[in-house]
């Protein structure tokens, strides 16, 4: 069952009735569209056990619950808003999750709790304000998509990298990357690796990883 919110007054009076009434047990979908909601309420996470899609597009969403970490039958969660700027600890907690898109968001680092996510395959970190790469990824193993395009302070991409054994697809277009490290090389499971925009020199790159470095950008 999906639920998808029609009105700011439809939600708030569907959340307190969930947390004072009852609770939504069957919804396994919730989508909040665009300025709908300013944050989430700390009770969100009580009302829906056996959510297992989160999304929300509402620009004034600066920070998740601590309580999302009780939803954890959740397997995705797609955050596509500006304003957010941190990510709780207790996302640890969604031994489930296989998908985190936080899209065009405002976060400067993550959590360490997420190498404690064994079935995350999916993590898409595009366009946040990061100032170099996020070391506690190359702790996930089971990624099999990464996506860390325009986020200006990634110059470097560190030789732990080589720890994401099950990388498929791996990206990291406009950023201010010089060098591809050759470690990269040692994944061996990786097949593409987007690289537009960036400031190395295509010459520079080692044979090792030339065939699976893709300068053109990437359609969707």
């Amino acid at each position: 069952m999906s639920k998808v919110f029609e009105s700011k007054e439809d939600l708030i009076n569907r959340w307190l009735n969930d947390y004072k009434m009852e609770y939504e047990s069957e919804v396994e979908i919730l989508n909040f569209g665009i300025e709908m909601i300013d944050n989430f309420p700390e009770f969100i996470g009580m009302c829906y056990p056996n959510i297992k899609e989160l999304s929300t597009y509402c620009s004034n969403v600066s920070e998740l619950p601590e309580s999302i970490g009780q939803m954890t039958t959740l397997e995705e969660i797609n955050i596509c808003t500006s304003n957010l700027v941190s990510i709780p600890d207790t996302i640890g907690n969604l031994s489930n999750l296989t998908r985190l898109d936080l899209f065009n968001g405002s976060i400067t680092e993550l959590p360490e709790t997420l190498s404690n996510l064994t079935k995350l395959n999916t993590l898409m970190i595009t366009q946040n304000k990061f100032d170099k790469f996020p070391e506690v990824i190359t702790s996930i193993p089971s990624l099999t998509n990464l996506e860390c395009d325009k986020i200006f302070g990634i110059n470097i991409i560190p030789e732990t990298i080589e720890n994401l054994t099950s990388l498929t697809c791996l990206s990291f277009e406009e950023c201010n990357i010089y060098n591809l490290p050759e470690c990269l090389s040692n994944i061996t499971t990786l097949k593409s690796l987007f690289c537009y925009g960036n400031q190395m020199v295509e010459e520079n790159i080692t044979e090792s990883i030339k065939e699976v470095v893709i300068f053109e950008k990437k359609g969707y």
